[in-house]
């Protein structure tokens, strides 16, 4: 009780509105303005003169409409901050939705990349060659559709089966573990003859499909040796710390050829691989052209 107190309240009012409270702000000061009204009227009571107490009330009504400014200062500065505070939080959202939209796509493309690679070797699978076969074989059949000088040599798909001899007896004999290191060293030795447009497919068990794009047909040969060779020059390392000779049999065969669409082709270089294994292995047989009466290798 007493002027102590409503000069407490002013200072309560003060600090409500600085912490964005308006309606507390409020109250205070209204409680503030009563308390010094009494005082008032006491002070009238104990013989204040008619021009003090006016001169008094004067000044009051001067504290109470500052008072008042005071308090719409704070509830407009605590309005504006709650809208910045919105806008702020407004932006977080916006920069976090589009954060999250990055990394869904990241792994959204992780995981299309996942389904077509080989998890052994890390060499595309089957999947991925038929994703993406229609477009090279679109690009061959409009160069061989447009002979002439201006459109250059034409552009050959060729198609290698390439089966490493006898594994089932290295997994017999050494081990899965042994035929999976053959597979991935076998994978890079492959990799380091290729080119950067070139495809090199794990195809299945111990097979390879390597499909070279811009590659003459009559160069076909000489890039089955160097695959060969690359089998056949080195001892491949196995976990156990042996060194082990592998050879390889290659089939290949070009596209376009003939009225065949490219599995065609990939058939063709299947019956070339056998043929090659039946000479001995460690070989390689292709096809370049067709007799004119059927699919006879020749």
């Amino acid at each position: 009780q007493g002027p102590e107190r409503w000069e407490m309240l002013n200072e309560v009012a003060e600090e409500y509105a600085f912490a964005h409270r308006p309606e507390q702000a409020y109250a205070a000061l209204q409680e503030h303005l009563q308390g010094l009204l009494k005082s008032q009227e006491e002070a009238h009571r104990a013989g204040l003169t008619l021009d003090q107490a006016m001169a008094e009330a004067d000044r009051e009504r001067g504290r109470r409409l500052a008072g008042e400014r005071f308090t719409q200062r704070a509830i407009t500065a605590a309005v504006a901050a709650a809208a910045l505070a919105g806008a702020f939080a407004a932006g977080l959202v916006v920069r976090s939705a589009r954060r999250h939209a990055r990394e869904l796509a990241a792994l959204n493309a992780q995981l299309q990349e996942t389904a077509v690679t080989d998890a052994l070797t890390g060499l595309h699978n089957r999947r991925h060659l038929l994703a993406c076969i229609d477009t090279h074989v679109a690009a061959a059949d409009r160069s061989h559709g447009n002979p002439g000088p201006a459109a250059g040599s034409p552009v050959d798909l060729l198609f290698f089966l390439i089966d490493l001899d006898h594994f089932k007896r290295i997994n017999d004999g050494h081990g899965h573990a042994a035929g999976d290191a053959v597979l991935v060293q076998a994978a890079d030795r492959f990799k380091r003859l290729l080119r950067r447009e070139d495809e090199l497919i794990r195809w299945g068990g111990e097979e390879f499909l390597l499909l070279t794009r811009g590659t003459p047909r009559h160069k076909a040969a000489a890039l089955a040796e160097r695959l060969r060779k690359a089998v056949v020059q080195q001892p491949f390392e196995l976990p156990d710390g042996q060194r082990l000779n592998v050879s390889c049999s290659i089939g290949f065969a070009p596209y376009p050829l003939g009225q065949g669409g490219w599995q065609a082709a990939v058939d063709l270089a299947d019956q070339a691989l056998y043929r090659a294994k039946a000479r001995g292995r460690n070989g390689w047989c292709g096809v370049l052209h067709l007799k004119q009466a059927g699919n006879r290798l020749e």
